[in-house]
């Protein structure tokens, strides 16, 4: 817990009160700079499957055109999924594939986006 006040007791050895309130406040903000310094990296290092799957969240994926989604899996941190070519009167849809987790928390989403090919006229 982070205490807003320090007591003159508290400052005994410092030639006054304002310079050890100064030495309290300078620990709070290198506590601050080195949380942040700490976790910029981990964020910024990751995937967005990575991301999505350790931290939980939502990924969208969309296919290429002309394929379905036939089956999706991970294993580890990397997303695998395996598509086919659709049909001609296949409808594209949009598929989701949800993590249930034990405990229920950090739960993943990865959506899938089907779309028919563009055919050139």
């Amino acid at each position: 817990m982070v205490r807003t006040s320090v007591s003159k007791t508290e400052c005994r050895g410092f030639k006054s009160f304002s310079s050890c309130c100064y030495l309290s406040d300078m620990k709070k903000k290198l506590l601050i700079v080195a949380l942040v310094a700490g976790l910029l990296p981990t964020l910024f290092s990751c995937t967005e499957n990575q991301r999505a799957r350790q931290f939980g969240g939502t990924i969208t994926i969309e296919l290429p055109p002309g394929e379905k989604l036939v089956m999706a899996t991970w294993k580890e941190t990397d997303l695998f999924y395996l598509t086919e070519p659709m049909d001609s009167n296949y409808v594209p849809k949009t598929k989701t594939f949800r993590e249930d987790s034990s405990w229920g928390v950090m739960e993943s989403t990865v959506v899938f986006k089907e779309r028919k090919s563009v055919k050139a006229e």
